[in-house]
C-alpha cells in the first residue's frame, strides 16, 4: 500500500474515533429536550419521537464495534 492510501485510512480512522463522542453529544440533547417537553406534550408524537430518537441512538451506541473497526484498519496500512 502506497502512503497516500495509508494517509487516506489514517484519515478514516480519525473520522471514526470522533464517532463515539459525536453520537453520545446529539443522544445529550435529545434527552434534556425529552426531559423538558412541557407536561402537554407528554402524549404527543413529539415525545414519542423524541423518546424512540433516544433508543436508536442508544442502540448505535450499544452495537457499535469502533475497536475492531479500527483495529482492521491498522491492520492494513501494516
Amino acid at each position: 500500500m502506497n502512503e497516500l492510501r495509508r494517509a487516506d485510512i489514517r484519515n478514516i480512522i480519525s473520522v471514526i474515533e470522533s464517532i463515539p463522542e459525536k453520537i453520545q453529544s446529539v443522544l445529550d440533547e435529545e434527552q434534556e429536550y425529552s426531559d423538558n417537553m412541557p407536561e402537554n406534550l407528554e402524549l404527543s408524537t413529539h415525545k414519542f419521537k423524541s423518546d424512540n430518537a433516544i433508543e436508536r441512538l442508544e442502540d448505535a451506541q450499544f452495537y457499535l464495534d469502533i475497536d475492531t473497526t479500527i483495529d482492521s484498519l491498522k491492520d492494513a496500512i501494516g
